[in-house]
């Protein structure tokens, strides 16, 4: 009885659903809904936004110096009130250094810097890139003033008489980690990707990729110690240990963050390693030093490079410098070659150089200058000076580059030399009376071609009388040339009929005339271009 009485109640609620599906039919659903707008939310994206000041003048991108420029003597200070004002919208952690120091005769030996009355080295130690001030800025907040201010020593003698110095005043910020988050959290930008400002990284040796470290030192010490456990003089390796240390198959790279110094003469470019053939198949074949960033200066002089086992075609090497400053210390000459060893190939291309570069190499290379720009203030003769053997091949490219202020310009002398001289421009307000822009002492054949040279006094072309290379061959050809003499020859065969010339512009203001060395008046000359 109850059984039926089940059957009958699923009967009658399954033909009420019937009934409810059929009521359905034809008819749509309706839910309910309801809407509402929060007008004028703004995402606004934070600004980083900072100004350096002197007292209270805003000095930012100034070009007026901020120390006094007087003519300086032993015992002379001069000082400035630097702060830091954050105007952005975000906590910044800057650095304010002193950047681009320039000096002559040793001048940076004996200024003095004092910061907040103390004294923290001399100008030479802040060409190390060190700190005049440091810290972390809220949003719309500034730091205390910091007093700087340079002295001359009273010691300093008369070897520094008529000695420069010049520098800028770097002000450098990134984001800093102060802000928070919805949640209280300080740290959400702390893995930020922001500019390296100062630093060197390393590329192609395992063990030393992937940090940074904070002077060329500090790498050249990391790799010194991972190479020292192989051997740091010539001793070979197998192909799968020199594999396994040199991941980029023997090629190194060093990229440089801001101001840098590269000691001189050490071998710091290989770590120390003193060859750079490890076997016949295997060899250091490759050297990059890099800028990382706008402010990637070196300060250098004589770069130490490995030399070779059995001068064979396995222990070629090039080493590359691109987008750097170059600084030259010491006697202001950059040097780039080792004792033996061939063929070497150096190239500086894209770099901004205060200084000389000298290249000598006894043996097959090739030296190449590219869109760089030399500056100087009339102390140096030469902004390029290459010499070499008197047997092996040397290919010379010095092209796309400007030389401005040097009392010469450059200087080719190495007799099998193939120079390529082309589309520069050489200019100087500083030109020495008796000498040339373009010193063509000796080659195997040069093509000048497409220069602009604007000389102020002396000759535009200068041949020297060391030239020993009577088979010589000379084409001039597109250049455009001002100067008060063109060409003195000095060569003992007569340069004239090795000259081969067409479609030169000459702007010469005593044609037919020549100044010799030593003299103090010109001479007629018959050399001439058409």
């Amino acid at each position: 009885m109850q059984s039926k009485n089940t059957k009958r109640s699923l009967l009658t609620s399954g033909f009420s659903l019937l009934i409810c599906c059929a009521l359905l039919v034809g008819t749509t659903f309706a839910w309910f809904t309801d809407s509402v707008t929060s007008q004028g939310n703004k995402i606004q994206a934070g600004t980083l936004d900072v100004q350096l000041w002197n007292g209270e003048q805003d000095i930012s991108n100034s070009a007026v110096p901020v120390f006094d420029y007087n003519l300086w003597e032993p015992g002379y200070s001069t000082g400035a009130n630097l702060s830091v004002h954050n105007v952005g919208s975000l906590a910044v952690k800057y650095e304010l250094e002193l950047q681009n120091v320039t000096t002559t005769k040793g001048m940076e030996k004996v200024i003095d810097v004092m910061v907040n009355n103390d004294v923290q080295g001399t100008l030479a130690d802040f060409m190390q890139g060190e700190n005049l001030d440091a810290g972390v800025l809220e949003a719309h907040t500034n730091s205390p003033a910091v007093s700087v201010v340079l002295k001359m020593q009273e010691s300093a003698g008369n070897a520094y008489q008529g000695g420069t110095a010049s520098f800028d005043i770097l002000l450098k910020a990134t984001q800093a980690t102060v802000e928070q988050d919805g949640f209280g959290n300080n740290q959400y930008d702390a893995g930020a990707d922001v500019e390296l400002l100062s630093g060197v990284s390393i590329g192609g040796i395992a063990g030393l990729e992937g940090q940074v470290f904070d002077t060329v030192q500090q790498a050249y010490a990391a790799g010194n110690e991972i190479l020292a456990a192989y051997g740091l003089g010539q001793e070979p390796l197998s192909d799968e240990a020199f594999d396994a240390i040199y991941t980029d198959g023997g090629v190194i790279t060093w990229t440089v963050y801001g101001a840098q110094t590269l000691e001189n003469n050490e071998r710091i470019l290989t770590f120390g390693r003193a060859s750079n053939r490890y076997s016949s198949t295997r060899s250091i074949r490759e050297i990059n030093v890099v800028g990382g960033n706008e402010s990637a200066r070196l300060y250098m002089q004589n770069v130490g490079l490995p030399y070779a086992w059995w001068n064979d075609a396995e222990d070629a090497l090039a080493v590359n410098f691109k987008q750097l400053q170059l600084t030259a210390t010491g006697d202001g000459q950059i040097t780039c070659s080792r004792a033996y060893g061939t063929p070497l190939t150096v190239t500086f291309d894209q770099c901004d150089i205060t200084g000389r570069i000298y290249h000598y190499f006894n043996g097959e290379g090739t030296i190449s200058i590219t869109n760089c720009n030399f500056t100087d203030a009339g102390t140096n003769g030469y902004a390029f000076f290459v010499q070499g053997s008197e047997t092996e091949p040397l290919t010379v490219n010095f092209s796309g580059n400007t030389v401005t202020g040097y009392t010469r310009g450059i200087n080719i002398q190495q007799k099998t030399a193939n120079v390529t001289i082309k589309d520069n421009v050489i200019t100087s307000t500083h030109s020495v009376p008796d000498r040339g822009a373009l010193q063509l002492t000796d080659a195997a054949t040069c093509l000048v071609e497409g220069n602009t040279i604007r000389v102020n006094a002396g000759n535009a072309i200068w041949f020297h009388e060391a030239a020993a290379n009577s088979d010589v061959s000379y084409t001039f050809t597109g250049n455009n040339i001002t100067a008060p003499y063109l060409i003195n020859d000095d060569t003992t065969f007569g340069i004239e009929n090795h000259i081969v010339s067409s479609g030169n512009i000459l702007n010469i203001e005593y044609p037919g005339y020549c100044m010799e060395k030593e003299a103090t008046q010109a001479t007629e000359s018959t050399v001439t271009l058409n």
